[in-house]
């Protein structure tokens, strides 16, 4: 099996009763699985209480730079992740919930 890391975007959301919010960062992983699973526990670390992976697409390494250059990002080492600073809120609405695991596409 080959030790290459690839990156992925990672579409994080978060539900509370009056708000939801959607956040991305990026991680890397040998597999998507991997790079989800960093992606959650980073979530974890910075506070979110029940984080779900909504999108997970191959990334270019190009692409996260030019995200840090332009100051929209941060990188945190000690999770090997690089997250954007905005979240997106919206108003939160019951819907169906995909069983753990299933990434809807």
């Amino acid at each position: 099996m080959s030790d290459r890391q690839f990156y992925y975007c990672i579409l994080l959301e978060e539900h509370h009763p009056d708000d939801a919010y959607l956040a991305t960062c990026w991680s890397t992983g040998k597999h998507p699985g991997e790079a989800i699973d960093r992606a959650l526990t980073w979530a974890h670390a910075k506070g979110y209480q029940q984080p779900l992976c909504r999108a997970a697409t191959l990334t270019d390494p190009e692409d996260i730079e030019e995200v840090l250059e332009n100051e929209e990002a941060e990188r945190d080492p000690d999770h090997d992740i690089v997250y954007h600073q905005k979240t997106h809120h919206f108003p939160f609405e019951d819907a169906f919930w995909f069983p753990y695991g299933i990434i809807p596409t």
